[in-house]
């Protein structure tokens, strides 16, 4: 046993970069070993048992994305309710030295399309950019706001953030077409 854990073990580690789940890991593929003994060749044990672990460390990397989505949404649907009426303020700053009368109005014009490009993002990009980019949290503020990992922020932003700039050149571009 000690034998196989060493060999197996590392393989959880690798693939989910954490020891205690690694460890969780290694008990459900101990598990699934035991029930199917029975059935495995013992000069196949340890090929078994090698893609036994990775299955289980690639389900509980699945579980994880699926319990970070659905956090992610709770906490969405909470910042939603709570909050209806959150501050623009990162956005305020298109104000920045304008002065005339059509330049104010280039710059509402701009910020409406910004934020209604930002509310037509699906969830939970949605609220990673409304919580970052308008509200100005940082990366550490919005995970603990939303209730998922600084990683699953940074993701969402990134994704939120190429989503918004091809709605918004598309806009652009439907604007020139226009013209």
């Amino acid at each position: 046993m000690p034998a196989l854990r060493a060999e197996i073990l590392p393989i959880a580690r690798m693939i989910l970069r954490d020891a205690q789940a690694a460890e969780d890991a290694f008990i459900n593929t101990m598990t699934s070993l035991l029930e199917h003994l029975d059935r495995v060749d013992p000069e196949a044990s340890l090929g078994y048992a090698r893609r036994a672990m990775r299955s289980a460390s690639v389900d509980i990397l699945r579980s994880r994305q699926v319990r970070d989505m659905r956090s992610a949404q709770r906490g969405a649907d909470g910042i939603r309710k709570a909050d209806p009426n959150r501050s623009t303020e990162p956005v305020e700053r298109l104000d920045a030295g304008v002065t005339d009368p059509e330049g104010r109005a280039l710059r509402d014009e701009a910020r409406v399309r910004i934020l209604a490009a930002i509310g037509g993002l699906p969830e939970p990009e949605r609220t990673i950019v409304q919580l970052h980019l308008v509200q100005g949290l940082t990366l550490d503020e919005c995970a603990d706001k939303v209730g998922i990992s600084r990683t699953s922020i940074k993701r969402g932003l990134r994704s939120g953030r190429a989503r918004l700039a091809r709605e918004l050149r598309d806009l652009r571009e439907g604007d020139d077409d226009g013209r």
